[in-house]
């Protein structure tokens, strides 16, 4: 189960939420998306409880090769339902393809489930297996391993960290340092914990120039709930150089609705068959 669960550590997130706030200057979104980080580092804060996070990254070669990387995590607590869904399109000569996989985790009178509906380049399958030991252990391990996720999906362009230092015109991660020119910008707010931002710019990381460097996002109560950035590069490197990337995000915290799968469609591989 671990295994398959860092498939999807790696998760890196369209539609902005309608709102009618008033207009605010660079420096006023600043000051907003810092009272957000600091509200979520009080002692207490619940980011979510039940999610749905979706998130897409598009890749462009400088030979036209393209990749699209998408996942969608959904967690119900109350239900104990997980379900994950990854796919990778990739157009790249002779690696051009598709592979996806389905999963579902749940527990139904007191047993666990895991579904797989995986088609990749070996083949299309359909598989589950079930336990009624250890129940509680196991699904306590899923949760931690699904919040880490969920944390793991907020590390890059989807915290307050990212957009005020874009801002401010100097984007840090990890050891890289990326540098940003705002060349126009809308911010608006309905009032605390609440901002839907966008701007056209440009930037540099190192010697690499970026041709544009956009992007647009929406925090509510003091939650992410939607970003997306794109980088070009003007790259005439070889053929496996980056040239182009934008990144998806969209967040739900209430109303997550999981539909299970019908075990009839899948093979039963459970061992023993038929454990007590």
């Amino acid at each position: 189960m671990k295994k398959i669960l860092k498939k999807a550590s790696a998760l890196l997130i369209v539609g902005l939420v309608a709102c009618t706030g008033r207009t605010i200057t660079r420096e006023q979104a600043i000051s907003v998306l810092q009272d957000i980080k600091a509200k979520q580092a009080e002692e207490g804060f619940v980011y979510a409880t039940d999610f749905s996070v979706t998130q897409v990254t598009h890749m462009t070669a400088s030979n036209g090769y393209y990749a699209d990387y998408s996942t969608h995590l959904m967690y119900n607590a109350a239900e104990q339902k997980v379900k994950y869904e990854a796919q990778t399109v990739e157009e790249a000569g002779s690696n051009s393809g598709t592979e996806s996989q389905v999963q579902w985790f749940y527990i139904d009178s007191g047993t666990m489930y895991q579904v797989t509906d995986s088609d990749t380049s070996s083949g299309h399958n359909k598989v589950y297996n079930r336990t009624t030991e250890g129940v509680d252990e196991a699904w306590a391990e899923l949760v931690t391993s699904i919040q880490t996720m969920f944390n793991q999906s907020l590390a890059q362009t989807c915290n307050p960290d990212f957009f005020i230092g874009a801002l401010q015109g100097s984007i840090t991660q990890d050891t890289t340092t990326t540098e940003v020119t705002i060349k126009s910008e809308l911010y608006t707010s309905t009032g605390d914990g609440n901002i839907v931002g966008s701007f056209v710019g440009s930037g540099s990381e190192g010697t690499t120039e970026y041709n544009s460097l956009n992007a647009n996002f929406t925090f509510d109560n003091n939650r992410i709930v939607h970003s997306y950035v794109v980088i070009t590069v003007d790259s005439t490197a070889s053929t496996a150089e980056i040239s182009g990337m934008a990144i998806t995000c969209d967040y739900l915290y209430s109303n997550i609705v999981i539909t299970l799968p019908n075990l009839a469609d899948f093979t039963d591989t459970t061992t023993p068959a038929n454990p007590q």
